[in-house]
C-alpha cells in the first residue's frame, strides 16, 4: 500500500514556491504527501494529522500544516503503518460518528479568512460540512445574532473547449455557471484564473496576489504613525 502512495505526484514546486511568500500561519490539506511540510519546515511548522486535530490548535500561536487526513512520510519505514483516511468506514468514523473533523473545518472557515487552492469540492464528506455550516451561518447573520462571514475563496481553473468549427478555444460557460452556483451554496467566492501547462495559471495567480499583499503591508507600515 505503501509503495502504492508513493507513485503519487506530491504537491508540485511551481504552486509551493509563490506560497513562501506569503505570511502563512496555518495550512489545511487534504494531500497524504508532506512536501509542504519540506518545503515550510524551515519556518518552524509543524505537521498535525487526523488523530491530533483538536480545535485549540486554530488559536496556538504556532504554525501546523494540518492533514485532516492522515498523511504519509517520506522517511518513514516501509512496514510502518499507514495513517490515512482512505476506506468509506473511516471516513464515515471521522465525519459521520465523531466531530473531529466537521468541528475542525467548520471553526477554521468561520474563525478565519480562508483561501481553497487545489480543491476541486468533488469530496461530499467535506462539501456537506461547508453547506451546512454555510446555511447555519446566513441565517444567524440574518438574525443579527452574528457577525458577518469571512472571507472564503476559492481559486479554480477556467475549463476551455475547443470550437472546431472557427478553430477557436472557447470558455465551458455551462461549467462556469455550474461552479458558481456550487460554490454560492458553500459560501465560496471563485477566482477564476487560466489554468496553462504545469500549474503555470495557478502559479502566475499566486505570485500577483503575494505582490499586492506586499504591496499593501508596505503602504499600511509607511503609513503607521510615529510614537511619540
Amino acid at each position: 500500500m505503501r509503495r502504492h502512495f508513493a507513485s503519487w505526484q506530491p504537491t508540485h514546486e511551481r504552486v509551493l514556491a509563490p506560497l513562501e511568500r506569503f505570511n502563512l500561519r496555518s495550512i489545511i490539506t487534504t494531500n497524504y504527501d508532506d512536501a509542504l511540510l519540506q518545503r515550510f519546515q524551515y519556518r518552524q511548522f509543524s505537521a498535525i494529522v487526523t488523530n491530533q486535530l483538536h480545535v485549540a490548535l486554530l488559536a496556538d500561536d504556532n504554525k501546523y500544516i494540518y492533514h485532516i487526513h492522515g498523511a504519509i512520510r517520506e522517511n518513514e519505514p516501509p512496514e510502518s503503518d499507514l495513517n490515512i483516511i482512505l476506506s468509506q468506514d473511516e471516513y464515515d468514523q471521522y465525519y459521520k460518528h465523531t466531530d473531529v473533523i466537521p468541528d475542525f473545518i467548520k471553526t477554521a472557515i468561520g474563525q478565519y479568512p480562508t483561501v481553497f487552492i487545489g480543491v476541486s469540492f468533488g469530496d461530499k464528506h467535506v462539501t456537506d460540512v461547508l453547506q451546512k455550516y454555510t446555511a447555519q451561518e446566513r441565517q444567524l447573520v440574518s438574525n443579527g445574532t452574528s457577525p458577518p462571514s469571512k472571507d472564503r475563496f476559492a481559486l479554480i481553473p477556467l475549463e476551455i473547449e475547443n470550437d472546431d468549427q472557427q478553430g477557436r478555444r472557447i470558455l465551458d460557460f455551462d461549467y462556469i455557471d455550474q461552479k458558481e452556483e456550487e460554490l454560492q451554496r458553500l459560501g465560496i467566492i471563485p477566482v477564476w484564473f487560466q489554468r496553462g501547462s504545469h500549474y503555470r495559471g495557478l502559479s502566475d495567480l499566486l505570485e500577483q496576489w503575494a505582490k499586492e499583499a506586499a504591496s499593501i503591508h508596505q503602504g499600511i507600515h509607511e503609513q503607521r504613525p510615529v510614537t511619540p
